[in-house]
């Protein structure tokens, strides 16, 4: 008796608890219709005001939006430490006077949702497709990401500027056309090997792309697990690595981050993949300055996994129109960027 009368008592207070949440719910949005924002979509003439906290999202923010946006970025530093990183005051005026701020989110800029204008529509990559903190964080590598934010940013730039609704629907569409060269690209490099493929990463940047692509990571649980902890791998961890590099039979692919401080492991890992004849590739974190557009960027990557793989010269020796399949694949390694009228503007 005492259990269910305690459980009766339980499920009373929850619904008191219940009942005071709606009520004070109902309070705030009567609150809210009865304010009237700073800034409404019938005065807001152009270009929105618009804060991306890294450069992949910021040059998508641009792209989508051409000429009807004003695009920040506020970490545009291809060396930084970004989950390291802590705003400057300047960064949080900025965010203030947004009408439009995109984040990564997982756990990745948490210190960028917390100056959002009252009035300003937030678009969170994580959010976007239900990641969240302890999930990978390097989201814009996924085409499901990808294509998930895009969509809502356009509809937080139809929001703000609803006599652009045409405009805006029309730079979609041109991205879509770009986001599918780049997939068609990664099914491209995905289906020329008849054997499975593997890669080990010294950062685990890379995730998204590499299971798009369909390889398997051999990167040693222990010492992926330290880094996405943000801790530095113990000797037995990074001593494990050393010795799947070194094996004859390694992964077929090893992707270093160029971008950060050298460190001992990261030398003792280059080292023994150059040593051992691993192919290698670069694979940074944020967006290097030289690309414009996040699908170029990604482009870039794939099209130099594939070139360190050589899986160019395997098309040659064994598709019998040779030269048809080979310039798909140049061809796809530059998707279009009509899409967008400027790269986008930063602020440190």
């Amino acid at each position: 008796m005492k259990q269910h009368r305690g459980l009766a008592q339980r499920i009373l207070a929850a619904l008191l608890t219940m009942s005071a949440v709606i009520a004070l719910s109902a309070c705030s949005l009567r609150s809210q219709s009865s304010a009237t924002p700073s800034t409404t979509s019938s005065t807001l003439s152009g270009p929105i005001p618009v804060v991306a906290t890294i450069r992949p999202w910021g040059s998508l923010a641009q792209e989508l939006g051409g000429n009807q946006v004003k695009v920040t970025t506020i970490i545009s530093d291809p060396n930084l430490a970004i989950q390291e990183y802590e705003p400057k005051t300047t960064d949080i005026t900025t965010i203030g006077k947004s009408r439009i701020e995109i984040v990564n989110g997982a756990g990745y800029d948490d210190w960028a949702t917390k100056s959002v204008p009252k009035d300003a529509t937030l678009v969170s990559a994580a959010d976007a497709v239900g990641a969240s903190e302890g999930d990978n964080p390097y989201l814009w590598f996924s085409k499901d990401v990808r294509n998930s934010v895009a969509t809502e940013v356009t509809e937080a730039y139809i929001k703000a500027l609803p006599n652009q609704k045409a405009y805006f629907n029309a730079r979609l569409k041109a991205w879509k056309k770009s986001e599918t060269t780049l997939e068609t690209l990664i099914q491209t490099v995905a289906s020329q090997s008849k054997k499975k493929l593997t890669y080990a990463q010294e950062r685990p940047i890379a995730y998204y792309l590499m299971a798009d692509l369909g390889f398997s990571d051999k990167t040693p649980k222990k010492f992926a697990q330290a880094l996405g902890g943000n801790e530095e791998p113990t000797v037995d961890e990074v001593d494990e690595f050393v010795n799947l590099l070194g094996k004859s039979k390694h992964p077929s692919i090893f992707l270093e981050d160029s971008t950060r401080q050298s460190t001992e492991t990261q030398e003792k890992l280059v080292t023994t993949a150059k040593g051992n004849a691993v192919p290698m590739t670069d694979v940074t974190e944020e967006m290097p300055t030289q690309e414009t557009t996040l699908n170029e960027w990604i482009s870039t990557i794939t099209t130099n996994i594939a070139k360190a793989l050589e899986l160019r010269t395997k098309i040659q020796s064994e598709d019998s129109d040779a030269e048809s399949t080979q310039a798909t694949v140049s061809d796809s390694a530059s998707p279009s960027t009509s899409g967008s009228d400027a790269t986008p503007s930063s602020t440190q």
